[in-house]
């Protein structure tokens, strides 16, 4: 573990938190241990420091450690400014809260890649006995789920270029041979005649097998998603069990998906939307 070379034990609060800070923008996320180890204070002390920078808008805390504020790890695409801001991530949180509440303790669950689905396994720590399958890096280095849950990361291909996914032959022959409860997906077009796409081909095969290999397909997508098409089709929105998205979505849109019969759930309205249950 690299040290902070001039740091002092005894130190005064305020420089510490100060350097803790720097320490997280430097690198986008850290964990309280590590963060332990490299100021040479306790887990305690730790703790502290970032509940003050957390009220105090700097940073957001994970289970076991911290991100900086408005960001899914920014260090995600690269970016390490604390101005960098991710469009719609109050309702990405607010679906993130409801779509944790439709995972039960022992399931076994597919969580995608991407902010909503960041947000959603923060929220699956107190949940016993899961097994948990994601391709997202993020997902499996920064998030700590219950000490009885299991975590499987696919295998696959890291794209250069800030992509913190797996993807290529090895993510889809270990999806090819196991069997999921529940699947819960981000893409990044929704359109009630086309269904759900992707403007990642490769990221698109992925998705659509495992729509393939769950009993159930949820959804999270905030209103911004809802429009025209992109380029690879994952499948089309029979397959969804329940779409989960914020109170931005349009009337318009609304109606489209009753009338296709497809259940969803406005989040920050929480009003439920049941058209129909598709099984």
């Amino acid at each position: 573990m690299k040290r902070i070379g001039d740091f002092r034990p005894n130190i005064i609060p305020a420089e510490r938190k100060k350097r803790i800070f720097g320490y997280i923008l430097q690198n986008g996320c850290a964990q309280i241990r590590e963060l332990s180890n490299v100021f040479l204070v306790s887990e305690a002390t730790v703790r502290r420091d970032l509940a003050e920078l957390e009220t105090e808008g700097y940073i957001e805390r994970t289970h076991g450690g911290a991100v900086l504020s408005g960001t899914r790890l920014t260090a995600e695409r690269g970016f390490t400014s604390s101005q960098f801001d991710i469009p719609h991530l109050e309702e990405k949180k607010s679906i993130a809260e409801h779509m944790a509440s439709y995972i039960s303790n022992g399931d076994r669950v597919f969580l995608d890649v991407g902010t909503t689905a960041f947000e959603i396994a923060k929220r699956l720590h107190t949940h016993r006995d899961l097994t948990v399958v994601t391709c997202d890096l993020v997902i499996a280095s920064m998030v700590e789920f219950h000490p009885s849950s299991t975590l499987i990361v696919t295998g696959g291909v890291k794209r250069e270029g800030g992509h913190h996914l797996l993807m290529g032959t090895l993510a889809v022959e270990f999806l090819k041979n196991i069997h999921l409860d529940k699947a819960i997906l981000s893409v990044d077009a929704i359109d009630p005649d086309y269904g759900l796409s992707h403007s990642d081909y490769t990221d698109a095969v992925i998705k659509r097998l495992v729509t393939q290999i769950a009993d159930q397909v949820y959804v999270a997508a905030d209103h911004s998603k809802f429009g025209r098409p992109t380029l690879a089709r994952v499948c089309g929105l029979d397959k969804v069990d329940r779409l989960v998205t914020d109170d931005g979505l349009s009337p318009i849109y609304q109606r489209r998906l009753r009338q296709k019969g497809v259940p969803f759930f406005l989040a920050s309205s929480q009003q439920d939307n049941h058209s129909q249950a598709r099984r």
